[in-house]
C-alpha cells in the first residue's frame, strides 16, 4: 500500500515462496493482486532504484516477458542468475537477508515508499454506436 499519497492505494503484490528455506533462499515474484498471473518489469511499473556509492541502481530487473525479481542477496532469483553464480545462498542464511522482513522491508523502500504523487488520466471507452443510442 501507499503510505505517502492520499487515497492510498495497492501499489505491489508480491508472492514470496519459502520452500526448503533451510537450502534455498525465498522466491519473489511480483503478481498481479486480481489474478495471480506473474509480472514482467514493465507490468510491476516501479523503478526500485537504490543509491550505491558507484549511482544508482535498480534492484528490480527482467528481461522482456519474464518474470521481474529482485536483484538482491537473499532472493532465490538473484542467487540462481549466471552472473551471481559466487554469491553462494549459504553465505548469507543466517544474517537476515532472505528474511520475510528483510523482503518486504526493500520491496516497501525501494518500490511502494518511492511513490510520492498520484498522476491520474481517464478515457471514456465507450463506442461512439452505443453513445448515439
Amino acid at each position: 500500500m501507499t503510505p505517502n499519497v492520499r487515497p492510498a492505494a495497492l501499489a505491489v503484490c508480491a508472492q514470496i515462496d519459502f520452500t526448503n528455506f533451510d537450502l534455498w533462499p525465498p522466491s519473489v515474484k511480483f503478481v498481479d493482486p486480481f489474478n495471480g498471473k506473474v509480472l514482467s518489469l514493465e507490468g510491476v511499473g516501479l523503478p526500485f532504484i537504490r543509491n550505491t556509492p558507484s549511482g544508482p541502481q535498480s534492484i528490480l530487473q527482467g528481461h522482456g516477458d519474464a518474470p521481474a525479481f529482485l536483484c538482491l542477496p537473499g532472493v532465490r532469483e538473484y542467487h540462481d542468475h549466471p552472473a551471481h553464480t559466487g554469491d553462494n545462498w549459504l553465505l548469507h542464511r543466517g544474517h537476515g537477508e532472505g528474511g520475510l522482513l528483510f523482503i518486504a522491508d526493500k520491496i516497501s523502500t525501494y518500490g511502494v515508499e518511492t511513490i510520492t504523487a498520484w498522476q491520474i488520466q481517464m478515457r471514456n471507452t465507450l463506442h461512439q454506436g452505443l453513445m448515439a443510442a
